[in-house]
């Protein structure tokens, strides 16, 4: 059986969250992928608040995405 590879995506919502909470996803990320036996592709990380066209990893992610590189994302 093929094992899931995944994606994983933390990023700042708003400008009063500030990085503090990016450790806290990734490891949320890492121990969630662990437990479903998922091997992780790469962590994407956004570590501004800003629109979607300013998300520059999230759209890295896209374009992996877009060329099979992993099966799934995850995220907090």
């Amino acid at each position: 059986m093929k094992k899931t590879i995944v994606a994983g995506y933390t990023r700042v919502s708003t400008l009063d969250q500030g990085a503090e909470s990016l450790p806290d996803q990734e490891k949320r990320i890492k121990d969630y992928s662990q437990s479903h036996g998922y091997s992780i592709f790469k962590i994407y990380c956004d570590k501004e608040s800003g629109a979607e066209e300013n998300r520059t990893a999230f759209q890295e992610m896209i374009r992996a995405a877009e060329q099979k590189k992993f099966d799934k994302i995850v995220f907090t």
